[in-house]
């Protein structure tokens, strides 16, 4: 294999390449490490990490340009890590790739890098007498005035700043609470030495306490402070006065200084360092003396500020009082009872309440309870007043409900409605109110007589809501009223149906009675017919006042009208009819056309037309009728009949298009060929011309059609000796959606241009290329004259440069090359080796042919570093630096090791199905714990884990990833014993799926003949433009589809032949449908077609030969007719047992309730 250099000022060429490589593709990962300062790239490794966390290979930079190259011989998920040494950093430090072999970074050979960023620097700061510290510090990395990077510290009080250029710098901490006794430091960063020596310390932290009262801030609370344990110094903590009131010792200890609470209630201890305290308040005003809960707190102070929860609290006295039904009355048990606002407490027996823990002052006492109301009162509490006044409600609730029981979808039943409420015989102004979406409402009222009224609002009213009775009268005394009722009024409808003679559908007739003034409110009856009679009777009832239309929904028949109006006020409506006029003609079409029909008998044809998907079409009387397309689509019959006894739906398919095109021309020319090549193979290509030219203006126009079938897909490529098209070629894809006229466009023709040039000195065999064309002669064309051409000249060994005279004219220069022989230990070349070559501005990456042998030809002068990969083998020498001057050949000879091995294998459930994209992982055991490699079954079914080491043991298993679909495998495990020096073969494992996957089959039974023109395609019933699956017969009568999740989703399954209906007679379409909830599904159909010749009778021996074909087919799938039958037994007798055991259970259950 040759590679040909570039010159540093050229594009970095990067050749990553794809080939066989021992049956598998290798794939080349490949990038920079890249650094602004000088680093040892040999320090830095690159790992590929599997999706599951297995590390599948690493590699060490070149020491040069820090170029990698991993080869990958799987696709899938992977990550490529970078890893250095401690505390360098880099950005990114990993990329996520998903190997597919066409869209990902590495396929198509790009660069991935990643840049050393700098090191990270570490260190701590502590609390003075502790071994670690607090997080939440902030801590400034400077240099000189310039501040380089912040950050806080973490957990422990340690701190990390990433991606530091080495240099000195200076460490600063801060913080706006806590006290430092050393808080700065310097380091000099560089590589090796990234942690900070000197330590930083905290010497005191903040501790802060709230005092209240009810809510309010207390000020004035002395705090004393007593330390248990603590060496550190205490300051900015007040001195005890020898004449100030203290609480005295506490378990035998002084206190040792205070601080009093300010306005807002907090005290604060600014600074205390890390030891054992205790709290004690002391609140005295004039001779009395209030209690503050807790009396003491015992405070610990570590690498964090202390905030005392929950607050102290200044404590009261008590008082009390009751609340009434009415005055002198008796007490209401359970009322809430506010003071400023605030739930305190709630009354007793009697009504009776406590207030607890209150402070002088004026209050607002507010009740509540609910259908009672009471008066704000406001009082002024001191420790000398007895009690409180008794609170007595002023209101009660008087409520109701308006209850609907049926309303129109467009009204809704949860709606607030009006309700009047005025007192009996006083001329007080009417009270109105709006009921809860449900219908009930409440009235705020004194004692005495009401009269209450349900009013229906304009919408009501609208929609023929009334209610009854009109007003009630209530009686409120000394307690809340419940229970005052409104309903509502209903009418009924009556009406028949008229069938025409001739009418011979279902008799049983739905009638739909919707509210025009209500959207969505529809009554339903059914009209039935008895005999020969052709009228049937119809009713409704509970129907509302309104304006109504009366439907009938019936689709197999025409009617005169689908919908009567008519209006209900206040009485029964009847003689509503509706009368058949016609008979429906149901058609689905493939396409939008017109057509004629006529009756049988009738000369005198109606045009129609049919829309793409379903038609529905009223004729006017019964009988049988003919329908014949007119359109540009050719259909499967000229002509089809229908008959209006009949309940199927007509189905008229286009199976052929014709398709339109054009040359578009200044010039004449008399032999332009069209070729319609087709994509599928097996179809014979068209060629159409020479064409003929048409005026068009000032241009010729050539016009050529042919014809398509839907799914076709073909190229169409217009020829000249004297002229060029633009477009080359057009590709077009026939869809079963295009609407005619159908065109693939026009071509435009025009004449071209020459290009001729030369090399010097002379070189033959020389590569001459013009934009994206590629020849081996000095002249070339014709081409397009509007065009700007690139031509360039290379050959493998040689740099060509443009002459300044003409850029098409070339000076040719030979460079320095590599040349590199890899072998085995037996000397035999080896082939597959990956060789990444790296300098300065320049890469590539190659494997070795057959021959062992990779030539790198076209190398300017300049220091190469190489490097050969292959899996399983080490090579001698493993790098190394070659130095390549100007037209030198450099010749190396590398040895090859076999230093591991492989497993090869097949997975497949037990039907004989290979598992595609299933993970089976081997992992070493006894001495090789630590040795793990794993692989990817491929479409067949089979894997090969690569790296197995000589000597070690392996358990082989499928990976605990795939249990969504494979539930189990047999056997669960299977041990390599000891891995010699040899690969490992045919090592097969049965799986067995999970259940939640249904498994669908199915047999074709046709001649062998057809089977390649055969397809089973399998739609979602939802969507039924394009398959989910498509499987191609070939030569097997046997079918399999990928499984599908058990989610209950319908399917429909469609088995389509591509014969040509001009050619053969047949049935276009055998289609099944199922439902995704069962573990299988096999399905049978048959097919068979006639060439369109005369059409014999069959004979007797045609339907004596099916057997025979049976037998053959299941002969040629015995193993898998076997194995399918085997299950189905299995599974009926699974069956068999549990009805078997349901019907017992069912007798004992049965003989129980009889005895």
């Amino acid at each position: 294999m040759k590679t040909t250099g570039v010159y540093p000022f050229s594009l970095i060429l990067l050749t990553l390449c794809y080939v066989s490589c021992q049956n598998d593709v290798l794939i080349g990962c490949g990038g920079f490490v890249k650094s602004d300062i000088d680093i040892d790239y040999t320090q830095v490794k690159v790992q590929l990490i599997t999706k599951y966390g297995s590390v599948k290979d690493e590699i060490a930079c070149a020491p040069t340009s820090g170029y990698f190259m991993i080869p990958i011989y799987d696709k899938g998920e992977f990550t490529l890590k970078v890893s250095p040494p401690q505390n360098w950093d880099f950005d990114p430090t990993e990329i996520k790739l998903n190997i597919d072999g066409k869209t990902d970074p590495c396929s198509n050979n790009r660069d991935i890098n990643f840049t050393f960023k700098g090191i990270t620097i570490t260190g701590r700061i502590l609390s003075e007498g502790l071994m670690d510290g607090p997080a939440g510090v902030a801590v400034t990395l400077s240099q000189g005035d310039t501040v380089v990077q912040t950050t806080k510290s973490t957990d422990g009080g340690r701190y990390v700043f990433h991606q530091v250029k080495p240099g000195h710098y200076e460490i600063k901490t801060s913080h706006d609470k806590w006290t430092f006794s050393k808080s700065q430091t310097t380091i000099d960063a560089k590589i090796g030495s990234t942690s900070v020596t000197e330590d930083m310390f905290i010497s005191g932290y903040d501790v802060q306490a709230d005092v209240m009262s009810d809510g309010l801030p207390i000020q004035g609370v002395r705090f004393f402070l007593y330390q248990v344990d603590s060496k550190g110094k205490v300051t900015e903590c007040d001195s005890i006065e020898k004449n100030l009131a203290t609480p005295g010792q506490i378990n035998g200890l002084s206190p040792l200084c205070y601080r009093i609470s300010d306005q807002q209630g907090l005290v604060n201890f600014p600074s205390l360092p890390p030891g054992q305290y205790i709290l004690v308040p002391y609140y005295r005003s004039e001779e009395i003396v209030f209690d503050v809960v807790p009396a003491q707190v015992p405070v610990t102070v570590a690498s964090s500020s202390v905030k005392i929860q929950p607050n102290f609290q200044v404590h009261g006295f008590t008082i009390g009082g009751r609340v009434l039904a009415y005055r002198e009355g008796k007490g209401i048990v359970d009322a809430s009872i506010q003071i400023n606002g605030k739930p305190v407490t709630s009354t007793g027996k009697d009504g009776k309440y406590l207030l607890v823990n209150v402070t002088s002052g004026t209050y607002t006492i507010t009740v509540s309870k609910p259908y009672y109301f009471f008066e704000p009162f406001v009082t002024k509490i001191t420790p000398s007043t007895p009690a409180l006044e008794d609170i007595v409600a002023t209101r009660y609730n008087l409520c109701g409900l308006i209850e609907i029981t049926d309303l129109p979808n467009e009204v809704m039943k949860s709606k607030k409605r009006k309700v009047n409420m005025s007192p009996v015989g006083s001329k007080s102004t009417e009270v109105t109110i709006l009921s809860n979406e449900n219908g009930s409402f409440c009235f705020q009222v004194s004692p005495g007589e009401y009269i209450v009224k349900a009013v229906p609002d304009d919408d009501d009213k609208s929609k023929g809501v009334m209610f009854t009775p009109p007003s009630k009268q209530v009686t409120v005394k000394d307690e809340p009223v419940f229970g005052v009722k409104f309903g509502q009024f209903k009418t009924t409808v009556s009406g028949k149906v008229k069938f025409l003679d001739g009418f011979h559908g279902n008799k049983d007739t739905t009638i739909y009675l919707r509210d025009t003034e209500r959207s969505g409110h529809v009554h339903q009856a059914v009209a039935k017919l008895t005999g020969d009679n052709l009228v049937a009777q119809f009713i409704f009832e509970d129907v509302l006042p309104g304006k109504y239309n009366a439907a009938v929904t019936r689709k197999d028949v025409c009617w005169k009208s689908e919908e009567l109006p008519f209006t209900v006020l206040d009485k029964d409506i009847d003689g509503i009819q509706f009368e058949q006029n016609g008979f429906v003609l149901s058609a689905v079409t493939s396409h939008s056309f017109y057509a004629y029909y006529s009756s049988e008998g009738d000369k005198e044809k109606t045009e129609c037309k049919f829309n793409k998907g379903l038609n529905r079409m009223c004729l006017p009387n019964a009988g049988r009728y003919e329908i014949s397309p007119a359109s540009c689509y050719i259909f499967q019959q000229n002509e089809y009949s229908y008959d209006t006894t009949s309940t199927s739906t007509l189905s008229m398919t286009a199976v052929d298009y014709r398709v339109i095109g054009s040359v578009i021309s200044f010039a004449d020319a008399k032999d332009i060929m069209i070729k319609i090549k087709f994509t599928n193979k097996e179809k014979e290509d068209i060629v159409l011309g020479p064409l003929e030219a048409r005026p068009l203006g000032q241009l010729l126009k050539f016009d050529f059609q042919f014809i398509l079938r839907p799914g076709d897909s073909v190229s169409v490529l217009p020829s000249s000796e004297t002229l060029l098209f633009d477009p080359s070629k057009i590709d077009f894809t026939l869809n079963e959606d295009k609407e005619c006229p159908i065109s693939i466009g026009a071509f435009d023709a025009s004449k071209g241009e020459i290009i001729v040039g030369k090399i010097e000195p002379v070189v033959n065999d020389v590569e001459i290329r013009y934009s994206n064309s590629k020849h081996f002669c000095p002249r070339f064309g014709p081409l397009a004259g509007n065009k700007n051409y690139d031509v360039t000249a290379s050959k493998p060994g040689y740099v060509f440069t443009p002459t300044l005279d003409n850029k098409r004219d070339f000076k040719a220069s030979k460079q320095g090359e590599i040349v590199i022989k890899v072998a085995s230990e037996d000397g035999q070349p080896m082939s597959g080796v990956l060789f990444s070559l790296s300098g300065q501005n320049f890469r590539s990456n190659n494997i070795t042919s057959e021959t062992g042998e990779i030539q790198y030809l076209n190398l300017p002068s300049a220091q190469y570093y190489f490097r050969p990969l292959l899996k399983e083998y080490s090579f001698e020498p493993a790098m190394q630096l070659i130095s390549v001057d100007e037209g030198m050949t450099v010749n190396v000879e590398v040895k090859g090791y076999r230093v591991a091995y492989s497993c090869y294998g097949k997975l497949s459930s037990l039907n004989g199905e290979p598992e595609v994209d299933v993970v089976v992982r081997a992992i070493g055991i006894n001495n090789c714990e630590n040795s793990r490699e794993e692989a990817t079954t491929t479409i067949n079914g089979t894997f090969r884990i690569r790296g197995l080491k000589p000597n070690c043991s392996y358990s082989l298993q499928v990976a605990e990833e795939n249990s969504d679909i494979i539930s189990r495998s047999i056997p669960d495990k299977r041990v390599i014993e000891k891995v010699e020096d040899q690969d490992i073969t045919d090592v097969n494992i049965i799986t067995i799926r999970s259940s939640g996957q249904m498994e669908i089959s199915g047999t074709v039974f046709t001649e062998d003949k057809y089977l390649h023109t055969i397809k089973a395609l399998l739609y979602n019933e939802n969507n039924m433009d394009s398959p989910v699956q498509s499987v191609a017969l070939g030569v097997n009568h046997y079918f399999h589809f990928k499984p599908l999740p058990k989610d209950g989703k319908s399917y429909i399954l469609r088995i389509q032949s591509m014969l040509s209906l001009v050619t053969y007679s047949y049935k276009t379409l055998e289609t099944d449908s199922f439902t995704a909830t069962q573990h299988r599904r096999h399905f049978h159909f048959n097919f068979s077609a006639a060439i369109r010749q005369i059409d014999p009778e069959p004979s007797q021996g045609s339907f004596l030969i099916i057997p025979f074909i049976l037998v053959i087919a299941i002969a040629f799938n015995f193993t898998k007719v076997s194995q399918y039958v085997k299950s189905l037994i299995e599974a009926y007798n699974s069956r068999q047992q549990s009805s078997t055991s349901e019907e017992n259970v069912k007798a004992k259950k049965k003989h129980g309730k009889h005895r």
